[in-house]
């Protein structure tokens, strides 16, 4: 009896601090929260990237505000205003016009794909460096638009740092965020949308 009276106060106390730990250790759900309730609640965000898909690379920088966005790389830029959609060409000196879908929109614009993982997403969290979290998304039904996603964290900010996407076509985009800022005011309307004064003699293809 004395024994047991010895050993049952150790056993407590390694049982406390093992649920103890496991309580402090976030899930990839609430992880996931945490990073979409940060882009969602800053007046803007500013973003510089590189990505690379089938075998093609570049980079270039994004101003969000809520739903809006504007993308811009050194061979276009692509701006949505929450409604319609404008992707200026400057090789072909050419703008498409369109009001995309919301998978059209995370092909685009990738911050929103953190967002759009909320459903329809099994969950889990993956081996990261120190500073980092990353979280593995894979889809519960075949009709989602992404087959896996591979989201990186800044663990003090919860911003992306990373995001690999492999779409539903089995192709693969990688985009690797360099540096990211919170903006305390939110950007007036004419940063989201095309302004043809400013691209004269730019054909307009209006798709909608």
């Amino acid at each position: 009896m004395r024994y047991i009276n010895h050993i049952l106060p150790a056993l407590l106390t390694i049982l406390l601090t093992v649920m103890t730990s496991a309580a402090a250790t976030p899930t990839a759900a609430s992880l996931l929260q945490q990073a979409a309730g940060e882009l969602r609640k800053s007046p803007a965000i500013e973003a510089r990237f590189s990505a690379t898909a089938s075998g093609s690379k570049t980079s270039g920088d994004i101003l969000i505000s809520g739903n809006r966005f504007r993308l811009t790389t050194q061979d276009a830029t692509v701006w949505f205003d929450g409604h319609t959609q404008w992707a200026y060409s400057a090789a072909n000196k050419e703008v498409n016009i369109c009001e995309p879908t919301m998978e059209e929109i995370s092909q685009v614009n990738p911050f929103a794909i953190v967002s759009g993982l909320q459903k329809g997403y099994n969950t889990r969290r993956l081996t990261a460096p120190k500073g980092s979290d990353r979280l593995e998304f894979t889809p519960k039904t075949k009709r989602e638009a992404f087959r896996k996603v591979v989201l990186t964290l800044n663990s003090a900010s919860h911003l992306p740092q990373a995001i690999a996407v492999t779409l539903s076509d089995g192709s693969s985009v990688s985009i690797n965020v360099s540096s990211i800022k919170k903006i305390a005011k939110v950007p007036g309307a004419e940063n989201f949308r095309f302004e043809k004064k400013k691209y004269p003699g730019v054909e307009i293809v209006d798709l909608r």
